[in-house]
This record gives C-alpha cells, structure tokens and sequence, in this order.
C-alpha cells in the first residue's frame, strides 16, 4: 500500500518527525516501509502567469501567439498549441532554462518565425495526470501573485512510503488505520473528519424524494448492505488537491464520482460502488448468487461467465455488479450522470475471494473485502462520499439533493471481549516490570475499550476494525509492537538437547541425490501444481492411474489446480526451457510426492504401477471442508530425465548417444553406488497402454528379482510426443522410481563387503541362436537359473543379431561369460565343464543352440 506523509500528517501531528523516524516507527509496529519515494517537487522557474491577449499565429493554423504577464517590466511571448488558450486565463509557465520533472530543458526559441520564451504547462507535463490535450488553467488568478512559484499551488512536496502489510492487518489498507496505529505509538491523538456517529443528514442539503429497496438473499453473503440516492450531480475533473491525493496513493483520476469513491475507500479502507440511478431497474438492488453461466461485461470492458457460487448484486432485471470485485459496465457513471446510487456494504470474505481467484481478477476492492473491512464503519463511509461529493460540487454552484440512508443490518455486530492476565504479559515478554497501567495504555490507544480490572487482570471489548484480535495472545503482541520488540529482552533459554539420529528414510534419500549427482545429474525443485492439459498432452487420459486427481480447494490459478501425480511432466518441461536457451545433453532429477486419490485407485487399471499405488498404507487426510475429507496416498518419487546425447564428443572421447540401453546402464551403475547389485534388478517390457507417453518397444518396468516388487519404470519419449513437445527425432529419456519401495527392499538386504577376488577369471564368448520370439529378459532368467553353473560369477550381452544366414525365425545373443573360484585359479578343463553344462542348460530351457 502506498501512503501519502501529507495525507497522513492530516490526521495526525507528524511535523516533529523526518521521513526515516516515521518510517522506521511504522516499520516497528509491524507495518513494513519497503521504500521511502519523495514525489515530483517543481522548480522555482515554473511560475504563475496571466494570459494578456491570444490571437492566432501568423504562419500556423494550429497555433497561438500569446503574451503573458508573469509580474516583470515585459510580458513574455509564447507560441502555444493548445485548444483552450484564451485571454485572462491562469497558467503555469516554464521560463527559458526550467528542467522539467520528465527531465525536458525548456529553451527560447523560434517556432515557425516567431519567438517564443518559454512553454505553458499541460497536466501531463506537470505530472499531475496524462492528459496532455490542454493546458493547465489556473482558477482565482486574480487573488495571485504573478511570477510566484507553481510549488504551493499544485504540488507541495510530498513523500510516498510503501508499506509491505500482512494479510491480518486488514484494518491497515486504510489511512485511518495506518493513523490510529502511528497515533498509539506516538501518544498522540487521532485527527478525522469522519462522523462518529451514525447516519447524519446535513442541514444545508435538502432531502431527495427518490426512493430505494435493498435486499439481501442469504445474510451470511452480505450481514450488512447500506445505500443512499443522490441527485443534481455533475461528472466532472477532480479538484487538483484530489487528483494528487489519488495519484500519491498509487491510484489514477477519472472523474469527481469516481475519485471520491476511491479516496474514501484509501481513506476509510472502505470499498463502495456507485451505480447511475437511470440504469438500475426498478429501483432495487439485491445481493444474490449468479446463474449458472450468466454473463457480465464488467466496467474494464471484460466479459466474464459467472458461475452458481459467485455473489453477485442485481436490480429488478438483471446483474448489476460482481459483488465486493468489480461493477458491470452496464451500470456505471458516465458524462451525463445526473442522479447516483452510493452504495457501501460488507460482502462475506470467502465468498468474495473466491470469486476473484476463480474469474481472475483482483481489484482493490476484493483486495480489501478478502481481508475483511470494519462493518461498524459503513454508514460513516457513506456520510464521507456525500459530503465530499456535495463540498466539491458546491464550489460550483451544483446544490445536490441525498435520499435518507436506507439499510440491511439484520444482526447488529457484537463485539469480542478478551481477557488479559498481567502476569501472562510479563512472563510471555520477558518483561517483568511491564504495569497494568502501560498495558491499559497502548491498548485503549489501539480503540480496545477497557471493561473490567483487578490488580492481575484486565477484560477489553475489540473493536470492529480489528478481527484479527481473537485471543489472549493476539492482545500481548499488541503490547509488543507498541512497548517495542526492541524494549524486549534477548535471552537464549539453556535447553538440553540430546544427540539426535536423522530418520533413515532422509539420510537414505540424501544417499540417492548424492548417487546422482556423482553420475553427472543436476537437481531441480519444480512446481507441484498443474493443469489437466499438462498430463493430456503427454497422451494420459483420464482413466490412467497418473491422470491427476487431487484437486487444490484454493488454487493460485485455474491453470495450477491439480496436485501432481508424476514428476515426468514438470522434468520435461525443464529440458525444454533448457533446450530453448541451447543447453541440451542435460541430465536432471528431482525428489518430490506424487498425489492420488484413494478413492479413484480402485478404477485404474492392472499395471504394476497401478497395482504399486493400490497397495501403498500411508495416506494424507487433508481437510477439505468442515466435516469433509479428502483421502489420498502420496508416493515419494525419484525422477529423471536424459537428454538425447550422453555425453558429447571431445578430444579424449567419443560422442555417446541416449537411448534405452545408455541410460539403462547408467541408472543401474548409479544405485550400484549405493551397494545395489544389478543382478539383482530386473526390468521387463511395459505394456504400451500402461505408460503411453513412452516408446512402445523402449519402456520397461524396473522390479526385483527375487521378490517381483515394483521399483520403478524407465523409457524413452515416445517418437510422436517428441514432435509434439517440440524434441524433434532426438528423444530424451525418462525414468521414475518408487523411493518408499527402494528404502523398503534396501533395508531388507543384509550390508555386506565385497572383497576383491584372490584369483583371476576366465572369460568365455558365447553366441546362441534362439526363436526370434524370446526375449532377452527370458533369456536372462533362463542363465541365471543354470542349476549346475558352479562358477558362473558375471555375464553380459555384448551382441544381438538377426538376419542371414539365420532363418527368419532366429535370431542371435552373444554374452560374455565370466568363470571364476574363490578358492583357486581353474582350469581349462574345469572352465570347459561349465561351458557345456550351461549350454545343455539353456538348449533344454529355451532351446538355444551354441553357434
């Protein structure tokens, strides 16, 4: 929020202070000055002149040769375009040498043959607003010295702080908050020219005749609707004063209805609408909730859908407003507006809010009511549009006429009351010499009004303004923030704190990261939230066990509402953005939850995942509405992607493509880092309808041997998707683990320490052909189930072949067998015996022959 040190200095004594005391006793109460700006301060050379004659310029059209009176011996001649010049005007007049606030020099010069010394001053140049189309038309020129400084008139200086607010201080949007607040640290009192009494109706204004009926659907939605009818009104320009008040404050000026409307709403924090009367029906206006679908262009000229839960004001035929967010535009203020509808109300804050998140808009006025505005306040919010608007308009001769104030208030606002024990404040501070007296003292400063005490103990009725105040503890901070935090002592408590063990899952978690690292992985920390077309584009429909299914009550944006399910999504979109700025071949990985909902796990499917999933004990019960929840299993992920090239070529080494197989080994050779065995891991062909978004012949399932438990998955993009996502013909290549099951089954292996071999292995190549229809996984097995194999220590596929002079039917596996005791170097003769038995074996087990 923005705030104007003069305004602020109106309502309450700040002439003994500098910009950084007040800065730094706002700060100290909490509310935080993020930046101290001073506004536009004129120089001494723009002056007041008086146009003496205006007659049109010899060689231009458009242009006017004017003489100006600015008090010196010689009128000063000035070549003007401006429509409104006219003899015995008021002007602002820049001499010959003046740095403009946008940092223009002003010089004399020749415009089309004639000289002009000097330029006078539009809005816009004086920054007052960006109307440009004029200049700036002095009023009351003749009760003026000419050739004084503009300074006094226009812009007296000012200074802006931007205060960093808390969303409890609600009652701080406002200047009269900020004030009171400044007003009890400083003991000084409150100065406003708000009326503390409820609605008055001024004698000097007449009553209008107009009629009003107000109405209100559910009275949890608005508890509190006031309005009043004001005719003879005239839109016109803002007073200066105003339109600066406005634009210190961050706003900008329109008209005087709509000006007024917001300098309350910055000085009460109060929002307020005003409606043209010819455009409400009936004369009515009711608080209801939308149709469904129902459509409203608002006053910015958008149209937005409204939906059943959105609260929104009617007349007697249709919406009018969005109620406590923005007004329709087929009601507002325009040019010839003679008669207005002034409403004030206090809207339901929830309700408000999320209208304003779903539909996207956020205006100062949903900024206010989603934080709750004081509903004790309204009719003297109301009593300050009028009074405003018909002091203004007086000024030029428009007497205006006000209805009496016509209101919904059916359960009148009961206060809290909070008791306060002394000691609890002293113990809670640290300050034992803290007296009732100075506790009674900075609260009553704050508008807490004292009911009851004894010598320990004080009872406080809460304001209205104040809903943040809910607790005994609430009341000892106030304390703080006016005794101080400075005041309170900083002692450091001796506790005894034992040697604690970290969980095994974090520091097994951490091992994992490490293990990646070292193999050349970076992590990334993504955003836990998508929509629906982020899984939709990678191919997962709403049937699969990945489809996203935890809905956030409270989205940040539409396009964010749904919790994650897989990491997938949010790695690839890292690899783009990466490839977008030329930085391909990465390698990244990210340890984050995937959400499911427990409910909906019964209805996706038989795959290893889903069945993984289905199975998991743990859930988060998350309170979804009051007497509602929400049942879902997380699932700790660890995921990964590689990018299409492994590594790139250099002077020592050559390029290594990613595929399947690359990234296989290299996922395998980093849990080995761990002391797992790949011998242990087996990965077998995932069913293409089970993760659609990978390469149908290079996806696999990652599970154990012995046990079959699901690990993981791992598999390259699919060739479409990698068109689709803009990877072209180079597909990364993904892979996820289950890191619950991987701790799991870790834990379950005894810890052991692999000795090197005292004796040296005997290596044998081995190539058989076997039925082009039996895969390696089968053929695996096949060898690690050798039942005679007494030496066999290691194996590994160093060749696949199919073709001539194999039959159509064959295809060929070469492994490289490694033979070897831990007792003695063998053989060839034993080496040989070993040979045949696994060649028996596996030509019994599969038939696979020996080439």
């Amino acid at each position: 929020m923005l705030v104007s040190k003069k305004w602020l200095s109106e309502l309450l004594d700040l002439s003994d202070l500098n910009d950084v005391q007040i800065a730094d006793y706002l700060t100290g109460l909490g509310l935080e000055v993020e930046k101290i700006a001073p506004t536009v301060e004129y120089p001494d050379s723009i002056i007041v002149g008086k146009v003496v004659s205006a007659t049109p310029h010899p060689d231009a059209d458009t242009l006017t040769l004017c003489q100006v009176d600015i008090g010196a011996v010689e009128l000063s001649q000035i070549v003007c375009g401006a429509p409104n010049v006219r003899s015995g005007m008021g002007v602002a007049l820049a001499t010959p040498g003046t740095v403009m606030p946008n940092g223009l020099k002003i010089k004399a010069s020749k415009i089309r043959g004639v000289a002009s010394k000097g330029m006078m001053c539009s809005e816009s140049e004086l920054q007052l607003s960006d109307d440009h189309d004029g200049i700036v038309e002095i009023k009351n020129i003749a009760s003026l010295r000419l050739g004084q400084p503009i300074r006094a008139l226009f812009s007296p200086p000012d200074v802006v702080f931007t205060l960093g607010l808390t969303p409890n201080r609600s009652d701080c949007l406002g200047y009269l908050g900020v004030a009171r607040d400044l007003a009890a640290k400083l003991g000084r009192p409150l100065r406003t020219k708000a009326s503390k009494t409820s609605w008055v109706l001024s004698a000097d204004t007449g009553e209008s005749e107009a009629k009003l009926t107000l109405g209100v659907e559910k009275a949890e939605d608005c508890p509190r609707f006031c309005a009043v009818i004001l005719n003879n009104v005239k839109v016109i320009a803002s007073p200066y004063w105003l339109r600066q008040r406005l634009e210190s404050s961050g706003l900008r000026s329109r008209n005087l209805l709509v000006d007024v409307s917001n300098y309350v709403m910055l000085e009460f924090g109060q929002p307020n609408h005003i409606y043209d009367c010819r455009d409400i029906s009936g004369n009515k206006l009711w608080v209801t909730r939308a149709d469904e679908n129902e459509k409203l262009i608002t006053i910015d000229g958008a149209t937005v859908s409204l939906g059943a839960e959105d609260m929104v004001i009617r007349d007697a035929k249709r919406c009018v407003g969005i109620a406590g967010v923005m007004g329709g535009e087929n009601s507002e203020v325009k040019d010839d507006t003679t008669d207005v509808i002034v409403e004030v109300a206090y809207f339901d804050p929830t309700a408000v809010r999320k209208t304003a998140r779903r539909l996207g808009i956020h205006t100062e006025a949903s900024h206010r009511f989603e934080r709750g505005v004081d509903i004790q306040q309204l009719p003297q919010a109301l009593e300050r549009i009028c009074t405003l608007v018909s002091d203004i308009l007086k000024e030029h001769n428009c007497e205006v006429k006000r209805s009496k104030c016509y209101e919904l208030y059916p359960q009148p606002f009961a206060p809290c009351r909070i008791g306060l024990r002394l000691e609890r404040v002293q113990s809670f501070l640290g300050l034992p010499q803290m007296s009732l007296a100075k506790c009674i003292k900075h609260l009553s400063g704050l508008g807490l009004r004292l009911l009851d005490q004894t010598d320990k103990r004080m009872l406080f009725e809460i304001p209205s303004w104040r809903g943040d105040l809910l607790r005994e503890v609430d009341l000892i901070e106030e304390i703080a923030r006016l005794e101080g935090y400075d005041a309170i002592p900083y002692t450091s408590e001796l506790i005894p704190v034992g040697a604690g063990r970290e969980a095994p899952q974090i520091a097994f978690e951490d091992e994992i990261k490490c293990a990646f690292a070292s193999s050349g992985f970076s992590e990334v920390m993504t955003y836990p939230f998508f929509s629906v077309d982020s899984f939709e584009s990678l191919r997962i429909s709403s049937d699969h066990v990945l489809f996203p299914r935890v809905e956030l009550s409270n989205p940040l944006q539409e396009s964010e509402r749904w919790l994650q399910s897989s990491l997938i999504p949010s790695l690839l979109k890292t690899v783009q953005k990466n490839r977008s700025h030329d930085l391909g071949n990465c390698r990244v990985f990210e340890s984050a939850r995937g959400f499911f909902s427990r409910e909906l796990l019964k209805e996706v499917g038989t795959s290893p995942l889903a069945k993984a999933i289905r199975q998991k004990q743990g859930s988060c019960q998350t309170k979804a509405k009051k007497g509602e929840e929400l049942d879902s299993v997380e699932v700790k992920w660890l995921g990964g992607v590689v990018d299409h090239k492994l590594s790139t070529k250099d002077w020592s080494s050559n390029e290594e493509q990613s595929d399947f197989h690359a990234v296989k080994s290299l996922v395998v050779a980093t849990l080995r880092r761990l002391a797992f065995s790949d011998a242990k891991l087996e990965f077998v062909a995932a069913d293409p309808s089970a993760l659609p978004f990978l390469h149908p012949g290079a996806a696999a399932w990652i599970q154990t041997c012995e046990e079959k438990t699901f690990l993981g998955w791992l598999g390259e993009l699919h060739p479409e998707l990698c068109h689709t996502l803009g990877f072209g013909d180079k597909p990364p290549t993904c892979f996820e683990f289950d890191l619950d099951a991987l701790y799991t089954w870790a834990s379950l292996r005894p810890a052991a320490v692999e000795l090197p071999p005292s004796y040296p292995f005997a290596a044998r190549d081995l190539a058989f052909t076997v039925d082009k229809a039996l895969s390696y996984a089968e053929f695996n097995q096949a060898v690690l189930a050798s039942p005679d194999s007494k030496y066999l220590r290691h194996f590994q596929l160093f060749d696949a072949y199919s073709g001539a002079p194999l039959a159509n039917h064959q295809k060929s596996f070469a492994i490289r067998c490694h033979f070897q005791s831990l007792e003695r170097t063998l053989n060839d003769r034993e080496v040989d015996r070993e040979v045949d038995r696994l060649v028996a074996h596996l030509e019994k087990a599969v038939k696979a022959t020996l080439r």
